[in-house]
């Protein structure tokens, strides 16, 4: 094997001291000796059919494990396919590093080979970018790229070397001294604003508690868990937040999102509502979805903070700092009125769940969504790891998938809305967690965006079930221009019936095709027991349609 102590083998060594096991990228010349000092140090290679797979890859473990995934990709036309993956992980907060080829340092504006002001190109969708000059800083601008990544609210950074720096040689000396991670130290909040929250939420009557990402992201669930069932606060949780306060804890209410749950009664009867390491976008109306509520939000972002609705309180604190503040400096706890809310909005959920639940047919005789998805849990479990990508096909499954643990539950991004990423989150959900059965469900306009990475799933030996929602339309659109302008006006929003499973039996892997909701179970099991990654082809009904598809069109968005 090539062993020669070059800037790519020092680049490898930096990404193994920060505890890097494994990287997703797609070969190219540029980037060939970061590739082989990968292999040299132990770093696993995913190497995936599309850059934008790598990226998007590289972003879902980070989201399944909570540490920074990492993607290599070469120049120019290696980076620009990897610009969706990126600008995802930009928008959901995800730490992510890209790491690119460029042209040599020599060939600067002489039109070579794939040259790009690539830095430049990255710069509005990433927290920090840079090109390095030197070989004897490698070490030092990777150890910067992972500082950056997780540097107060997390996002993707991006570091590029040229071709000639990488294969330059360099000292063992410099090789051995390669820098250790950046210790992180987050801001905790003081006394005073501790004691004023205290006071607001001990002199509520209907508090409730929203959890976004930066719970996840920083390892807040315990302490939160311990918040809620100390004060007799229901926890609603989101986007990343989902499953760090699990949906089977008694004071955990389940997804905070307009269907399948009871967050919208509970979020309108609020008299207190803290939110913690939450955006307050337009699935919360920029806040006024809590009315007249008093808010206390809490970031680890100052600039969040100032983002939607003002808060009666804000409080700049990373997540887990503050739940244990609130904790150990709380004089409240459980009283009736709070157990009674509790069950209030429990009851809510459950009815809720048991309307999406009695959903069997649609409207033309076909399978529901939501029978289908019913279908699904009921065979993979509780544990097993959840993916949901599309339109409407996401809306059915994050409204009844699980969310038990960090990382079970991922989906399409609320505020990117990028389709496709289902099959790259689905590999590295499962290499995050091999045991525990990996299932997604997929609408089948997202499928066609990264299908062929069931071939990189295939090679590596990495099964999971997708489940593609077959209704022939990209859904969403179909019945969003449908409720806007009438199904007889539709204007390209037709697919066709196509045997997606077909694709994935010809790669290697598993599928078969379903008709009815009584072959579904045992199509799974069999997929499942197969050990491939597997395709079921699942017909749905055309005509069913969700209600975030509803809201949207009603207000012109979808």
């Amino acid at each position: 094997m090539y062993d020669r102590i070059d800037g790519g083998r020092l680049c490898a060594r930096a990404l193994a001291k920060h505890g890097t096991s494994q990287i997703f990228g797609l070969q190219g010349g540029h980037i060939d000796p970061i590739l082989y000092g990968c292999v040299n140090e132990g770093i696993k290679i995913f190497d995936t059919r599309h850059e934008q797979g790598a990226a998007l890859m590289a972003e879902a473990w980070g989201l399944a494990t909570g540490q920074t995934g990492v993607c290599c990709v070469t120049a120019g036309p290696g980076l620009t396919n990897a610009i969706t993956g990126i600008a995802n992980a930009y928008m959901n907060g995800s730490p992510l590093i890209c790491l690119a080829g460029r042209r040599p340092s020599s060939q600067a504006d002489r039109w070579t080979l794939q040259d790009l002001d690539q830095v430049r190109l990255i710069e509005p969708i990433s927290r920090w970018a840079r090109s390095v000059g030197d070989g004897a800083r490698i070490g030092e601008y990777v150890r910067m790229a992972y500082a950056h990544s997780r540097s107060g609210s997390p996002g993707p950074v991006y570091l590029d070397f040229p071709a000639d720096l990488l294969a330059s040689p360099v000292s063992q000396t410099l090789l051995e001294s390669t820098g250790l991670p950046v210790r992180a130290d987050f801001p905790s909040p003081s006394a005073e604003i501790v004691d004023r929250v205290g006071a607001l939420l001990e002199a509520s009557e209907r508090p409730i508690i929203v959890a976004g990402s930066g719970v996840h992201w920083s390892g807040a669930g315990s302490s939160l868990s311990e918040l809620a069932s100390r004060l007799g606060i229901p926890v609603f949780t989101i986007n990343a937040g989902r499953g760090a306060v699990s949906d089977e804890d008694e004071w955990c209410m389940g997804a905070a999102q307009p269907v399948g749950g009871s967050f919208l009664m509970a979020a309108s009867q609020a008299d207190v509502v803290l939110c913690i390491g939450v955006r307050l976008g337009y699935l919360f109306l920029n806040g006024l979805v809590f009315g007249g509520a008093k808010l206390i939000r809490v970031d680890v972002e100052r600039s969040e903070l100032a983002n939607g609705s003002p808060a009666e309180i804000e409080v700049l604190a990373d997540a887990h700092s503050f739940c244990i503040a609130l904790v150990q400096a709380s004089k409240a706890s459980i009283n009736d009125s709070r157990r009674q809310w509790r069950d209030r909005i429990y009851s809510a959920g459950l009815e809720a769940r048991e309307l999406f639940d009695s959903q069997d047919i649609g409207p033309s005789g076909g399978i529901h969504p939501a029978a289908a998805v019913r279908s699904i849990v009921e065979v993979a479990g509780e544990n097993a790891s959840y993916v949901s990508d599309g339109g409407d096909a996401m809306t059915f499954g994050l409204a009844r998938f699980p969310a038990n643990r960090p990382g079970q539950l991922l989906a399409t991004s609320i505020y990117f809305g990028a389709l496709g990423v289902g099959i790259p989150y689905a590999i590295a959900a499962k290499l995050a967690f091999p045991k525990e059965p990996c299932i997604l469900w997929e609408g089948d306009g997202a499928f066609g965006f990264n299908a062929f990475e069931f071939d990189t799933a295939i090679r590596h030996n990495v099964p999971f079930v997708c489940v593609v929602a077959n209704n022939g339309t990209w859904g969403m659109s179909w019945h969003g221009q449908g409720l806007q302008y009438g199904y007889d006006q539709l204007v390209a929003t037709e697919l066709g019936d196509r045997p997606y499973h077909e694709i994935v039996k010809a790669m290697g892997g598993y599928g078969e095709r379903v008709d009815s909701i009584e072959n579904l179970r045992p199509a799974l099991d069999r997929a499942l027991s197969s050990g491939k990654p597997a395709c079921v082809n699942l017909q749905i009904d055309r005509e069913s349609v969700s209600f975030a598809t509803q809201a949207m069109a009603s207000v012109g968005l979808s």
